[in-house]
């Protein structure tokens, strides 16, 4: 029972996403107040967040990246600390900062602060460090980057007639609300870096009349539409915000992504093989029987990538044994996190260790619950 109790531990602690106020690797979290803090460091990029700011969680993909580059690069890292700090919680420090809005960037430079206020997007913050610190810090090369296509009235026909699921914004120069959302809209060309069905485009309202009309913009308040093989699906939730739209470009183009970028715990399911693998680590007839199922569906649909992961993997329990799942869900987890793996390869660790995940008992679920954010 010992043992079962810390494979679901284990589960728990790998299976999901990071928080704003969780631990990021290589990020240190202030927990002294920030004067004690910045007294034993002369130069700190720091977050100011709030635990239930939807744009704070936003950022826990750029600073895991910032974290990770500055790490690797060694005159960086014997430079700058990077740093975040609870401001619901420490709410003085944040009103001395003069944070008025979350998430905030400061980058303390011999203890001086300068407030950050570009686009919270890995490349431009880079770019502010680099231009503060002397340094050349780039992102990952193994990192896939996309930028918003800007889109007119003239060109707004190619981009939502093809194959792709465009998702697109109008907004207003004039518009205090549609500024705050451009502001973290970008985002989302990290969120979905690796879905190359995914085209993240933008527009300007006064600049496109045309469009603008057609489309019944309203001048206060941000247009979102995802386009795909000439259907419209506009964006109708009742608040505007990143994990809102990432939930609603998930469920219209049937991708299953976290805010960060990774894959949540639904990638790669197969509810039919999902049903007959659930919980069923232990229990080889079982599972002999969901591998029959995988090797019928396999052939049915040859080319269906996600059956085929599940036939290999239900190949490797009934041939290794149960204790197998538990080593391989470790192996993986430690892979999933390594600065030296693409992209891809994380998404296709992440699959698999939702498979075992899944075939563990007790394993909680999420079938009713939106994806995780």
């Amino acid at each position: 029972m010992r043992a079962l109790v810390a494979i679901i531990a284990l589960i728990v602690a790998q299976g999901h996403a990071a928080e704003i106020d969780g631990r990021i690797a290589n990020v240190e979290e202030v927990t002294e107040g920030i004067e004690a803090f910045l007294g034993s460091r002369n130069n700190v990029l720091l977050t100011v967040y709030a635990p239930w700011c939807e744009y704070s969680k936003a950022m826990v993909g750029v600073l895991r990246s910032i974290g990770e580059i500055v790490n690797s690069d060694a005159l960086a890292k014997s430079r700058l600390s990077i740093a975040k700090l609870d401001g619901n919680f420490y709410g003085t420090d944040a009103v001395a900062l003069q944070v008025n809005s979350y998430p905030q960037v400061v980058l303390f430079k011999n203890g001086i602060p300068k407030l950050y206020s570009g686009p919270k997007v890995l490349s431009q913050i880079l770019h502010f460090i680099n231009s503060e610190m002397g340094l050349d810090l780039q992102p990952k090369t193994n990192t896939k980057t996309k930028d918003i296509q800007i889109v007119t009235d003239d060109t707004i026909d190619s981009f939502i007639n093809g194959g792709n699921f465009v998702v697109l914004q109008i907004l207003s120069r004039t518009s205090r609300v549609a500024q705050e959302v451009a502001g973290w809209y970008q985002t989302l060309t990290q969120t979905y870096s690796n879905e190359p069905s995914i085209t993240i485009t933008a527009m300007e309202a006064e600049r496109n009349p045309v469009s603008s009309k057609k489309y019944k913009v309203d001048p206060a308040t941000p247009k979102i539409i995802i386009f795909h093989k000439g259907r419209q699906y506009p964006f109708g939730e009742p608040e505007l915000s990143p994990g809102s739209l990432v939930y609603f470009i998930n469920k219209v183009a049937g991708t299953n992504r976290n805010l960060d970028g990774s894959l949540n715990t639904k990638a790669g399911r197969v509810p039919e093989l999902h049903s007959a693998v659930k919980g069923n680590a232990f229990k080889a007839p079982l599972l002999k029987s969901a591998l029959a199922k995988a090797e019928e569906m396999s052939q049915n649909n040859p080319t269906d990538k996600d059956i085929a992961l599940y036939l290999r993997v239900l190949k490797k329990v009934n041939e290794k044994g149960a204790t197998w799942v538990t080593t391989e869900i470790s192996r993986l987890a430690g892979l999933v996190h390594a600065n030296s793996v693409s992209e891809d390869k994380i998404d296709l660790f992440t699959k698999r260790l939702n498979i075992l995940n899944s075939m563990l008992p007790m394993e909680s679920d999420d079938d009713n619950h939106h994806e995780e954010l």
